[in-house]
């Protein structure tokens, strides 16, 4: 081969690899999407979390038109009402995992994940008495702004629902230790939250109050007192009951445990003081 030949193939090899690297770099920063007429699957481990910090894993299963997983580090999207989520995870395997963390409201966080056409989220400024507009879906922030989402025809969505707090409250039971006063003019007034399943609700506030306040009172004086992760909440119960030896006291009164859902529970204390 002639000197000026291998010249000019050299210089049209430099030519390709350099338009080859080129493609790959400019290739590099644009994520990779699930294909028009993909489908997502989403669900949540657990479907519900205690606030103030209860973290929920979102899975998002990512199918391809063809039936098939798609691609590794195709991106999805994940957006949330309440409480944070990651605004993206990659699939691996075809399914995309993101960590939902509920901040201190309680309520149902619908969570949206997409992938493909996702439109930029932007602040939309809401007026009381006014609807947005049918082609957006509205997702909170704080006070009047709230985030909305607009994707393109055919991209691929789908919801899941996360209850959080006190809306898994289903029944208080209360109790006292001991739930008769003989020589101590207090008592340990313990109340449980239960969720629909049997299962103890932690952190949610709990109000205690006697029937008729006066001679007895609880410690709290009406401050919330807050579920442990046993679901339970307690406080004091005192009488300032005198009772002469002469005329032995033997009386009771009640105290109530309520939950801001409604649910109450009331325990009867006896006084036998003497």
């Amino acid at each position: 081969m002639k000197s000026n030949e291998k010249g000019v193939l050299t210089a049209f090899t430099a030519l390709i690899v350099a338009g080859t690297v080129g493609w790959m770099v400019s290739c590099a920063g644009v994520p990779l999407l699930a294909p028009s007429g993909s489908t997502i699957s989403a669900f949540a481990q657990p479907e519900s979390v205690a606030a103030h910090g209860g973290v929920s894993v979102i899975n998002a299963i990512v199918v391809s038109p063809e039936g098939l997983p798609v691609h590794d580090g195709t991106v999805v999207q994940f957006f949330s009402n309440i409480g944070t989520v990651d605004r993206e995870a990659k699939t691996n395997g075809g399914v995309a995992r993101a960590n939902f963390i509920a901040d201190d409201r309680s309520g149902d966080a619908n969570i949206q994940v997409c992938s493909g056409g996702v439109a930029t989220v932007t602040p939309v400024t809401t007026v009381p008495g006014t609807t947005t507009p049918p082609t957006t879906t509205t997702f909170s922030g704080t006070g009047s702004t709230v985030q909305a989402l607009s994707t393109t025809e055919g991209t691929p969505c789908d919801e899941v629902t996360v209850r959080v707090g006190n809306v898994n409250v289903d029944v208080v039971f209360i109790r006292a230790e001991p739930s008769r006063l003989t020589t101590s003019r207090s008592t340990h007034v313990i109340a449980t939250v239960y969720d629909s399943a049997g299962n103890p609700v932690p952190n949610v506030p709990v109000m205690f109050s006697v029937g008729q306040p006066g001679l007895e009172f609880v410690e709290s004086q009406g401050r919330p007192v807050f579920t442990n992760n046993n679901g339970e909440a307690a406080d004091v119960a005192h009488t300032r009951e005198d009772c002469p030896a002469s005329n032995p006291c033997d009386d009771h009164f009640k105290v109530t445990a309520t939950v801001p859902t409604g649910q109450s529970a009331t325990v009867n204390i006896g006084i036998a003081l003497q």
